[in-house]
């Protein structure tokens, strides 16, 4: 991973001549002794037999949720060749079903924010027919997903303060939603034991908000396909082509000898 290779560059850097003449002979030494220690967790981690502990149960559930969800932080990986072989058959119809899964939960919070929709405007507006936007739809769906937001980087906040600010807790928020997962923040495999509970709440949290995520797009396609821009620009392509073969044509015949 990322880490590894930071920690392995430093082991580097501190065998490197130019270290060994300097006068922070403080600073060299503290350096080696940090890449040691890291370097011992790594070799750790790779030789290590498998164990059914609470700490072993939570990370090997990271590792499958991250996976399903390509969020892919980097913080748990498959070490032996018989770990990654198995990520490799067992992510494709995982990441597959997963997809799957949070299409279908987009268009049942899309049907369902319509219904409620509905149910609203009849008991306080008190209207018999009620005809539903697009726009309206994807506007509650907008302050649903910002409200889950919220709700997810409060949790993120609580767990992991006072090591995550607020600002990194929206971040960490954004990049997990967005599936970009660049491995800067993430749960701690030592947090989701200490917080169970907390830790199945934000589980659950990041599955509605994927959801959500997809339902917001949904009405988005929906909107866009009303306003019927794709035939628009079929129609204007098809007059330009009649148009070019038109001009085409009648160049052609005025080139032509009499």
């Amino acid at each position: 991973t990322g880490s590894e290779g930071v920690v392995l560059r430093a082991c580097a850097m501190t065998n490197h001549p130019k270290y060994n003449r300097t006068e922070s002979n403080m600073l060299r030494n503290d350096l080696m002794a940090f890449c040691e220690e890291e370097l011992g967790k790594i070799e750790a981690k790779r030789t290590r037999k498998c164990n059914l502990t609470a700490s072993a149960f939570s990370e090997w559930f990271d590792f499958v949720y991250i996976t399903a969800l390509t969020i892919g932080y980097g913080n748990t990986v498959p070490y032996s060749a018989v770990g990654k072989i198995l990520t490799i058959v067992l992510s494709i119809p995982l990441i597959g079903m997963t997809g799957i899964n949070l299409t279908y939960a987009g268009d049942l919070i899309v049907t369902l924010t319509k219904v409620l929709m509905v149910k609203f405007e009849r008991s306080f507006y008190h209207r018999k027919s009620v005809k539903i936007c697009a726009k309206k739809v994807c506007v509650v769906q907008f302050m649903l997903l910002l409200l889950v937001w919220i709700l997810f980087a409060w949790c993120a906040y609580y767990v992991q303060r006072p090591r995550l600010a607020p600002i990194d807790a929206i971040y960490f928020v954004y990049v997990t939603l967005t599936t970009i997962g660049y491995g800067d923040y993430y749960f701690p495999v030592d947090m989701r034991v200490k917080h169970v509970a907390l830790s199945i709440t934000v589980t659950l949290l990041l599955m509605v908000a994927m959801a959500t995520l997809a339902s917001v797009i949904t009405s988005i396609a929906e909107i866009v396909r009303s306003m019927k821009i794709g035939e628009e620009l079929r129609a204007s392509l098809r007059r330009s082509i009649k148009s070019g073969r038109k001009v085409a044509g009648e160049t052609f015949s005025m080139n032509q000898p009499e």
